[in-house]
């Protein structure tokens, strides 16, 4: 969905009615403070596509700061 998002430490924790799928996702910095809100927005796609594919999981992200990409 986002070529400069990196997703890292992801686990899944079952529960008796849905599957909570929990990870970090870094972004470019700028992302977090912009304008056109491009950090909540890639998260509300993540959620979205997760849910088209399996309905009964849900995605808890922690948006990052990746720094990396502010040097390219």
């Amino acid at each position: 969905l986002e070529p400069k998002a990196s997703v890292h430490d992801v686990r899944t924790v079952p529960g008796p009615t849905h599957t909570n799928v929990i990870f970090d996702c870094a972004v470019p910095a700028e992302y977090l403070s912009d304008k056109e809100d491009r950090g909540a927005k890639l998260l509300t796609a993540i959620r979205r596509e997760v849910q088209k594919k399996w309905a009964d999981h849900f995605c808890v992200i922690h948006l990052e700061p990746d720094y990396a990409h502010h040097h390219e």
